[in-house]
């Protein structure tokens, strides 16, 4: 993991930043209030997006990450080439949990795959920017060579 400044960001990073902390924004988040907004650069170069919706059943609650995978998929792509990410966050770096983790890893055979995390402050202003890859925060993920074993 490394930490980034605004400035380290390229062109089309920078388009996904806006995209994210936009579609953040539509986040429905009545119980926790932590809202998400992802963005997806898919292999065919266009950028998919999603926001968390929970529901009171926390099991139904659907995922940023998850759901601008879904919409890359929706539209006929079905490779991740870059994962960013857009959430309050004060502590600590956050990142993408379990479930999205491996959801991410479904599409993608990039060990190496950048996952770009903002954190920001209670004001929704940038206080932190971390990189790290799927290999990083999930080694030894489950793939589709698993099944080839039984």
């Amino acid at each position: 993991m490394k930490t980034l400044l605004l400035n380290d960001f390229t062109e089309i990073e920078l388009q996904m930043l806006e995209l994210a902390t936009t579609v953040r924004e539509n986040a429905y988040a009545p119980y926790s209030h932590f809202r998400v907004g992802a963005a997806v650069l898919g292999i065919d170069g266009e950028i998919y997006t999603g926001c968390n919706v929970e529901s009171a059943d926390f099991t139904l609650t659907s995922h940023a990450e998850c759901v601008a995978i879904d919409s890359m998929v929706k539209h006929g792509c079905h490779e991740i080439k870059l994962l960013l990410i857009v959430l309050e966050s004060l502590h600590a770096p956050s990142f993408p949990c379990g479930l999205c983790r491996q959801k991410t890893s479904e599409f993608t055979d990039n060990n190496d795959l950048k996952i770009i995390s903002v954190n920001l402050d209670s004001e929704s202003k940038i206080s932190k920017i971390y990189e790290t890859s799927l290999n990083e925060l999930l080694p030894n993920r489950f793939t589709s060579e698993n099944f080839l074993n039984l």
